[in-house]
Formats: structure tokens, C-alpha cells, sequence
């Protein structure tokens, strides 16, 4: 079929006016035009090939001579025209698959595209109404916060409103016993010089005394007080100016006699800036100093003055903060104890030293002294008078009588006594937290300047209320207090004429001693008896 010449002329066929065909018949130079040729077969409409035309070929195509290999042995141009018309033809079968997918494919992309582009609206009325909600979010979060801030500043003003009225409470409290205090304390003040004057005589001077001396000495030199019109307190003595109720307790626990004499002679022995010399035939200090020093292990060192030279013990107590106690002394001192009763203190910086003999020595104040003797009426010269504190322990009737009594009714009602005792230990206890309590209260009153620091201060406020529950705990106590003292000194009264006899009873039979030297009894086994009876 192929060797046949192509028509060269004719008209259109009417099935093909402008297929490949037509384009043949009307240009039989067609194939001698390859660019012309190729630019056809590049625009050829392959989407509307018509039916009649592919009717025409497919007949042609499914021959069995018409092959490839059997086109290429003909022509290899006539081939690439073979294959370009089998592939129309193809294209033509599969459009007809394709196209309706391509027409619902474009319905379905335009409805895509319509949807993208609602989509898009949307989206963009999506981000204006994001941006109005993050825009509202932020003005909420804004008004919460400033909710929080309102509420939180009304939890301050309410709690600095409150602080206030317990910070104007407790002040005014304060305000009240401090004012009560400073006039106290201006009373005191004025009376200062006057009492100072009598405390210092009486440590100074009396107490080589016995009891009635000292009153008698003591009242002489209030009458001297009085007569030059010096202010001074009521009921003036140095055991009221000198006294510390818990270290009283504390030297009557350690063996110390209840009686004023024996109060007297521990307050000046402790006080006095001259080392004491103790008068004591009975042993009651001797016993005292060694129970109340003892207190810690190694704390006290007891020598005898008829051992040998004691300087080395003592330059290592001075400096250890030792206390020594040299019972058994003569009428004279040693001379080898001359450099400690001249003990002069060189203060350097914070630390202390002594000029000990030819050796300087590190002072601990720690360090005391003590001297006993049981003579019962020493004379003592001069020298040794202006270089010690001497001390009369030596009991007296009206002494024993009040130890004896004190014991009895000790005995008869401990439960009154003991009692007494540890209301003295709270009231002392309490005042020390007072005082702790008001010095902590005027610090913080001192360092808080702005007035909100010092409403926004719970420690001062809760120091405040402390000081309150103190100071009324003080009263209270100071009331039962005195109330047991009353009971204690009516309940001593009655007991008053059974101490008073044994008293006597007791200087009865020490006066047997000039009868017979054989008959010697102690304080103590004469204690220990009336005790037992």
C-alpha cells in the first residue's frame, strides 16, 4: 500500500478538511517541507481529532503489513510519521478515558479553588478575629493583673490597717510601763547618789561588823544623809540596792545561811574590790565557798595556810580563771601572798594582765579569792585591815535565830518555800526576757525610719505583743510572790519563840567550853539536832 503516489490534487475530503490527510492532498510537497511539516504536526489539534478521520486510519493502522519495521524498510522519515500518527491515535483512545476525569478533575478544581478561595477569606477573617481575641486576651490578662494588684493591694492595706492597731496597741501598752519605768528610773537616779553612798560604806567598812553594828553604823550614816538633805530611796539598806534574788537563791542552795548577816557578808564578798578575809569559827562560809565553787569540775582549789609556798598554784589559777580558797588563816599573812592582795590589773586592748611579783601574767576574770579562819575574835593589824575585806561570819544570837527559824519553817512547810523559790527563778527569768524583749523593740524601732517598714514589721509587732504577755506575767508573778512572802512571814512568826530558845539553848552549851575544853559542839550537829527534834 505504501508503494502507491499520494494524490496530488482533488478537493478536500469532507471527512478530514483539515486533518493530516487534507493537508496531504493539498500540499503534496508536504513531506519535501520538513520545518513546515513538523511545525503542523507540533500545533495539530490532538484534542478534537475527529471520528471520521480515525475511522479512516485505525483501519489502515490495524492492517497486518502495517508495522513499524515494514514503514522503516520503506522510509525512515515515513516511520517518525508512522509513529506519530499511531501516537495520535492512542491519544485519541486514552482522551476519551482522560477527558471525562479532566472535566470532572476541572469541575472539582474549580470547586477547590472556589473553596481555597473562601478558604482564604476565611483565613483571613480567622487572623482578624485571632489578632481581636490575642488583642482582647492581652487586655484581659492586663485587667487581671490589675485585679490581682488592687486585690493584693487591698490584702496590704487591710493587713498594715490591722499591723497598725496592734502596733498602736502595743506601743500605748509600752508606752504606759515604760513611762512608769522612766520615772521609776528618774527616781532611782535621784536617789542614786545617796543610796551608792550607804551600799559603798557598808561593803567598804562593815563587815567586820556583827549584825546590830551594821544596822547601828547603817542608820548613823542614813541620819548623816538625811540631816545634809541628800534624796535617797524609803527603805534604804545595801542588801535593796545590791541584791540579785536568783544569786541569792543560787549561794542558799550552795549551803549559804538564810539570815541577813550571811546574805550580807556573800553580797560583799562578791562585790568588794578587796579580796575577803572570812571570820567564820562556825565553817558556814568555809563550807559555802567550797560547794557553790565546785560547781564545775576543777573549778576550785582548796589550799591549807599552813602549807608550804602557794605562788606557783596561784599564778596558774590567775591565769586559768581558777578560784582559790585559803581557809585556816592566822592573825598574820603570809608575806608571799603580798603580790596578789596588791593585784594590779593593766588593761591592754580587750585583754587583762597583772604585775605578779618580777612576772607579768595574763588575768582571766574568772579568777577569785578567798580567805577563811576559825578564830572566833581575830586581831588583825592595820596593813592587813586596808588590803582585805573582812568579813564577820562569826554567828550571833539574833543570827541563829533567824537561820533556826528559816530552817523550821523550811521544814514545817517546804512545799510554801519552795514554792517562793521558784517564783523568784520565773520572776528572774522573765525579767532577763524582758529586758532581751524591750532592748530587741528599740532596735527595731530604731532602725525601721520609714513608717511602712515599721507597720510591715511583724517582728516588732509580735516583740511588742511579747513584751505584753511578759510584763503581765511579771505582775501576776510579783503578786504571788508576795502573797507567799506574807504567808512565809506570818507562818515565821509563829515558830519565832521555839527559835529563840533553841538560840539560846545553843550558847548555853558553847559557853560549856570554859567549863571543860572537852566540850566542843558545832553549828552544824547542833543544826542537824534541832532539825531532828
Amino acid at each position: 500500500m505504501f508503494e502507491k503516489k499520494a494524490p496530488t490534487g482533488g478537493k478536500k475530503n469532507a471527512d478530514d478538511p483539515d486533518g493530516f490527510l487534507g493537508l496531504l492532498r493539498t500540499d503534496p510537497d508536504l513531506l519535501g517541507n520538513p520545518p513546515k511539516m513538523k511545525d503542523n504536526m507540533k500545533h495539530f489539534d490532538k484534542e478534537n481529532i475527529k471520528e471520521s478521520v480515525v475511522k479512516k486510519v485505525n483501519p489502515i493502522l490495524a492492517e497486518p503489513d502495517v508495522t513499524e519495521d515494514r514503514v522503516k524498510t520503506v522510509s525512515q522519515a515515513l516511520q517518525g510519521l508512522f509513529l506519530w500518527v499511531d501516537a495520535m491515535m492512542k491519544y485519541h483512545v486514552n482522551l476519551k478515558t482522560v477527558k471525562p476525569l479532566r472535566e470532572q478533575c476541572a469541575t472539582i478544581q474549580a470547586k477547590l479553588d472556589k473553596v481555597r478561595a473562601d478558604l482564604a477569606a476565611y483565613a483571613r477573617e480567622l487572623a482578624d478575629i485571632d489578632e481581636k481575641l490575642a488583642n482582647l486576651q492581652a487586655e484581659a490578662k492586663k485587667k487581671e493583673q490589675e485585679e490581682a494588684d488592687l486585690i493584693n493591694t487591698i490584702n496590704l492595706c487591710e493587713k498594715r490597717l490591722e499591723n497598725s492597731k496592734k502596733l498602736l496597741s502595743g506601743l500605748e501598752n509600752e508606752a504606759g510601763r515604760w513611762s512608769m519605768t522612766i520615772n521609776q528610773l528618774k527616781e532611782e537616779y535621784g536617789c542614786l547618789i545617796a543610796d551608792c553612798l550607804d551600799s559603798a560604806g557598808v561593803v567598804a567598812y562593815a563587815g567586820v561588823f556583827t549584825a546590830e553594828y551594821r544596822r547601828e553604823l547603817e542608820e548613823e550614816w542614813i541620819k548623816k544623809i538625811d540631816d545634809l538633805k541628800i534624796k535617797r530611796s524609803g527603805e534604804l539598806t545595801m542588801v535593796k540596792v545590791l541584791k540579785d534574788d536568783v544569786k541569792i537563791r543560787e549561794w542558799n542552795v550552795a549551803g549559804l545561811p538564810r539570815d541577813s548577816l550571811s546574805i550580807e557578808n556573800a553580797i560583799i564578798a562578791f562585790e568588794a574590790r578587796r579580796w575577803p578575809l572570812m571570820i567564820d569559827p562556825q565553817n558556814q562560809a568555809n563550807k559555802f565557798i567550797k560547794k557553790f565553787g565546785s560547781k564545775d569540775e576543777g573549778s576550785l582549789q582548796v589550799y591549807k595556810a599552813s602549807e608550804g609556798s602557794i605562788i606557783k598554784q596561784l599564778e596558774t589559777a590567775i591565769e586559768m580563771g581558777v578560784w582559790v580558797l585559803l581557809e585556816n588563816i592566822g592573825e598574820k599573812l603570809d608575806p608571799s601572798l603580798e603580790p596578789l592582795l596588791q593585784l594590779q590589773r593593766i588593761r591592754k586592748g580587750e585583754a587583762k594582765s597583772v604585775q605578779f611579783g618580777d612576772k607579768q601574767l595574763s588575768y582571766s576574770e574568772a579568777f577569785d579569792f578567798f580567805m577563811t579562819t576559825t578564830i572566833p575574835n581575830p586581831h588583825y593589824q592595820p596593813e592587813i585591815s586596808v588590803r582585805v575585806t573582812i568579813l564577820n561570819f562569826a554567828i550571833t544570837p539574833a543570827g541563829l535565830e533567824e537561820q533556826l527559824l528559816n530552817q523550821l519553817v523550811l521544814q514545817e512547810m517546804p512545799e510554801l518555800q519552795e514554792k517562793k523559790n521558784r517564783l523568784v527563778m520565773q520572776n528572774a527569768q522573765a525579767l532577763r526576757d524582758l529586758q532581751l524583749i524591750e532592748d530587741n523593740i528599740l532596735q527595731m524601732l530604731t532602725k525601721n525610719q520609714d513608717f511602712d517598714a515599721l507597720i510591715d514589721d511583724e517582728g516588732l509587732i509580735n516583740a511588742l505583743a511579747a513584751s505584753q504577755a511578759n510584763a503581765n506575767d511579771i505582775k501576776k508573778k510579783r503578786e504571788e510572790s508576795e502573797k507567799t512572802e506574807k504567808q512565809i512571814d506570818e507562818t515565821r512568826q509563829k515558830y519565832k519563840t521555839v527559835a529563840e530558845r533553841a538560840s539560846l539553848l545553843f550558847f548555853c552549851i558553847t559557853d560549856l567550853s570554859n567549863v571543860d575544853n572537852m566540850y566542843q559542839y558545832s553549828l552544824q550537829w547542833y543544826a542537824g539536832l534541832f532539825g531532828k527534834c
